[in-house]
């Protein structure tokens, strides 16, 4: 398999990312020749090919399959029959037949034999995760709070002005602190307004 020899950091963070270490290691010319067993047709060496898609929901007699080397590194596929394209992870999940990225990701790690990479990287990916979905989940229900705060105001503008005004404070200073049962609460308490 075609590895390359830089170390790759995550654009946001800085640190070190499974993802993008596996987008920018992993050679998707090399993986599709020894994995997929592809034939790859040459436009550019080592920069641009293709080839019959090889995906198995998509059946073709001339190659529309183009992949290619981005000037940072990462390759990227894009199928013209089948309008799927990504990097090797992409590439994965759906010629594996996989759930989430994260799935093809562990399925990349174990087919090119990852190991001591990926322990602790995952470890930080899920912890990654859970963060994210915490966050996705407070930020729903900020969205529902504030829609039971307008309903308030359009119940009662004068009695509830106040009152919405002090919830919207509250539950940016919540979202600012990654507190979701602050929000919850609030969300509680305009429920209750409501009912009265």
């Amino acid at each position: 398999m075609g590895f390359r020899d830089r170390s790759v950091k995550s654009p946001s963070s800085g640190e070190f990312s499974l993802f993008e270490y596996v987008k920018h290691k992993v050679d998707l010319a090399d993986f599709l020749e020894t994995h997929i067993a592809c034939t790859l047709k040459w436009h550019e060496h080592g920069v641009s090919a293709g080839c019959i898609c090889p995906f198995l929901d998509h059946s073709e007699k001339k190659g529309s399959f183009n992949l290619r080397l981005t000037e940072d590194g990462v390759w990227l596929f894009h199928c013209f029959g089948c309008d799927r394209s990504g990097s090797i992870i992409d590439f994965c999940q759906v010629y594996y037949g996989l759930k989430t990225p994260r799935d093809a990701l562990l399925h990349i790690c174990k087919l090119l034999g990852l190991k001591d990479v990926d322990q602790a990287e995952m470890a930080s990916y899920a912890s990654t995760e859970k963060k994210f979905n915490v966050r996705k989940k407070m930020e729903c229900s900020h969205i529902e709070v504030a829609s039971q705060c307008r309903r308030l105001l359009k119940k009662d503008y004068k009695k509830y002005s106040r009152w919405v005004s002090s919830a919207y404070k509250r539950m940016n200073e919540a979202l600012d602190k990654d507190d979701i049962d602050t929000i919850s609460k609030i969300g509680f308490e305009a429920c209750n307004k409501i009912g009265e």
